[in-house]
């Protein structure tokens, strides 16, 4: 279990804990109110709207507002930024906080903006989840923010059959389990993976 003392991995690794409410501040009072502690350099600041995250297309807010997400949680606050850079993350928060949003939107985003060079589908993001209840409820949301975004995903919750390990998608969420039963020869997993998210 994390507790409330962090440390800097390197230059570009962030990682940050927090509890409150939301404000309207400056960083610094963001940071303050909210009690978030964190560690690294350069590091964004919070944002205060969805509307500030950047992406090819309005599905992406549509979907968030859809949620009836009216404006981001203290982690998404300072989370979406920071991974919007392509940044390394490691973020502590209550259940319910918001967490699945905060690395999803900013994944989401990225991956809107990038150009497919290839006409078949190759796994850009990797989400691992400990429990398949986890995976379940990540995967309903990954579907439901990326709906209109022509992006694909999957979920892997028991054994791949062999003639299922080369299915395309964009986004997978599986647990460590499922995971393993694809042998390394497999091309389901590759070189074109960009975003790589462990859920505990």
């Amino acid at each position: 279990m994390l507790s409330s003392q962090f440390f800097l991995i390197n230059t570009n690794f962030i990682i940050f804990h927090f509890s409150g409410d939301d404000s309207n501040h400056d960083a610094t009072a963001i940071r303050k109110h909210f009690k978030i502690s964190l560690k690294g350099s350069d590091v964004p600041d919070p944002i205060l709207s969805f509307s500030e995250v950047e992406a090819s297309g309005g599905w992406l807010l549509g979907n968030v507002e859809g949620g009836e997400w009216k404006e981001p949680t203290a982690v998404q606050m300072q989370s979406i930024p920071i991974l919007a850079q392509g940044r390394d993350l490691l973020a502590a928060s209550h259940t319910g906080s918001g967490k699945t949003g905060a690395f999803l939107v900013p994944s989401l985003a990225l991956l809107s903006k990038k150009k497919k060079k290839k006409k078949r589908r190759r796994v850009r993001v990797l989400i691992l989840s400990p429990t398949r209840e986890l995976c379940q409820q990540t995967f309903q949301e990954t579907q439901r923010l990326a709906q209109g975004s022509g992006l694909k995903a999957g979920l892997l919750l028991s054994h791949v059959n062999e003639e299922d390990q080369d299915l395309a998608f964009d986004i997978v969420v599986s647990t460590p389990l499922a995971l393993s039963s694809l042998p390394p020869t497999s091309s389901f997993l590759s070189k074109y993976l960009s975003f790589l998210y462990l859920l505990f």
